[in-house]
């Protein structure tokens, strides 16, 4: 691709990632061309004020893009919920490390 991009770090979060702006050679805001194109979700909780995104979001639903043209998209962190929520099957599941085989 051999992009240039300038990143804008504001954070760091908990888990130790960078919490940045992208900023491709354009000027454009990444986040912001993703949101527009559908590709993201504006995840409010971490930037509810942000007005730019949340339009950006609305347009994308109403013209049905990207995500939005799914009949019912599920934002990833309602997906996480169920993912835990939901027990895995034995077969999906690690042995316990006793009963583990190795393979030399």
């Amino acid at each position: 691709m051999d992009r240039t991009v300038t990143v804008i770090q504001h954070d760091t979060d908990r888990y130790g990632r960078i919490v940045a702006d992208i900023v491709l050679s354009d000027g454009r805001m990444l986040n912001q061309e993703l949101v527009r194109s559908g590709n993201a979700w504006w995840y409010s909780q971490y930037a509810p004020g942000d007005a730019d995104l949340k339009a950006l979001e609305a347009d994308a639903r109403e013209h049905h893009r990207g995500l939005w043209a799914a009949s019912n998209p599920l934002p990833p962190w309602e997906w996480r919920k169920l993912d835990k929520a939901t027990p895995q099957p034995a077969s999906h599941r690690s042995a316990p490390r006793s009963e583990r085989r190795s393979k030399r």
